[in-house]
């Protein structure tokens, strides 16, 4: 709700991509939903207004899914995205100032994703927007709490975000 009011607020487009079939994931549902809601609110925070973001999901081979969430906002400069993936890091610009933040919210996201035998890459442009990709394996690789939780089936309804 506090996500929507943001891009209400900012008067910003979402739009999400979902493939034809269902997507099923080996996880730990709340750590799966915090990775969201942490990408979306980033993209949110340096989005300006009447910015638009998008979520894409697919499903690139048998073994794993993808989530690209892509933004127009303020961008990152190549050299800066592997700071801000380490903790306590934030890039040093008058809109990061501006939000706030400790830095934790990507090295956390990035945490989350590890645990379920993931990855999240950035690709950014400063002034053309960043897209955060996250990629995670249908059947979890290895142990930990991933292999333990019960399948989850990514859904996105309309009427109630996936945020």
């Amino acid at each position: 709700a506090m996500l929507r009011k943001d891009m209400e607020d900012k008067r910003i487009s979402f739009s999400i991509e979902l493939p034809g079939e269902e997507l099923t994931i080996r996880g730990d549902q709340q750590l799966l939903r915090q990775v969201l809601v942490n990408l979306i609110s980033n993209a949110v925070k340096f989005t300006s207004e009447e910015g638009a973001i998008s979520i894409a999901m697919n499903a690139p081979d048998d073994a794993s899914i993808e989530i690209a969430v892509t933004d127009n906002g303020i961008g990152i400069a190549t050299e800066d995205i592997a700071r801000v993936m380490k903790p306590f890091e934030q890039v040093e610009t008058s809109l990061a100032r501006l939000h706030g933040g400790v830095g934790l919210g990507l090295p956390l996201t990035k945490k989350m994703i590890e645990a379920h035998g993931g990855r999240l890459t950035l690709t950014s442009a400063i002034g053309v927007g960043t897209t955060a990709t996250v990629w995670l394996p249908r059947e979890p690789a290895g142990r930990g709490l991933a292999v333990a939780a019960p399948p989850w089936r990514m859904q996105y309804n309309a009427e109630r975000s996936v945020a």
